[in-house]
């Protein structure tokens, strides 16, 4: 999603539902107008990342081994 704020910034963002819909890779990339050509390969580049990373990291624990479930009384 790209779009321009009233402040006169330009922003970026990008997800994707990864990991079997466990977890979100996402972006978000806010920027002065003035830098839109200077940006462009850098979030186009970054783009692609997200979007190619649906498995990444996938293989890693989501919780924390400290967390404790909640009590249910």
């Amino acid at each position: 999603m790209t779009g321009n704020k009233s402040d006169g910034l330009l922003f970026y963002r990008e997800a994707v539902i990864a990991c079997a819909g466990r977890t979100w890779h996402q972006i978000a990339f806010e920027y002065p107008d003035h830098m839109k050509a200077q940006m462009g390969r850098f979030i186009s580049d970054a783009a692609v990342a997200v979007l190619n990373s649906e498995n990444d990291g996938c293989d890693k624990e989501l919780w924390s081994s400290t967390a404790r479930p909640i009590d249910k009384q």
